[in-house]
């Protein structure tokens, strides 16, 4: 199983990222676009993790503390990968 710890992100912000894809689409020759209700922001990319692993990394995760945030996307570039790159815009 592939493993990562996101944020999900607020409506708006996901509602402008939508709007986002849409200009890009205009442009684009083919590709995927997320779905908004897919779209997150990446902390941690675990990688694949053995199933019997999975309570114990989740019982961790529970326990940590996190304050109220905010932040602001800025950039953006893209992972080159042999089935086709993923953009990404930067926080």
């Amino acid at each position: 199983m592939r493993l990562f710890i996101s944020i999900n992100l607020p409506e708006d912000t996901r509602g402008r990222i939508v709007s986002f894809q849409t200009s890009l689409k205009k442009f684009s020759k083919q590709g995927n676009f997320s779905l908004p209700e897919n779209l997150h922001l990446t902390l941690v990319f675990i990688g694949e993790v053995d199933i019997r692993r999975l309570n114990h990394i989740l019982q961790t995760v529970d326990s940590i503390p996190y304050p109220a945030t905010s932040f602001r996307i800025e950039g953006s570039g893209f992972f080159k990968r042999d089935g086709g790159n993923i953009l990404w815009l930067g926080v």
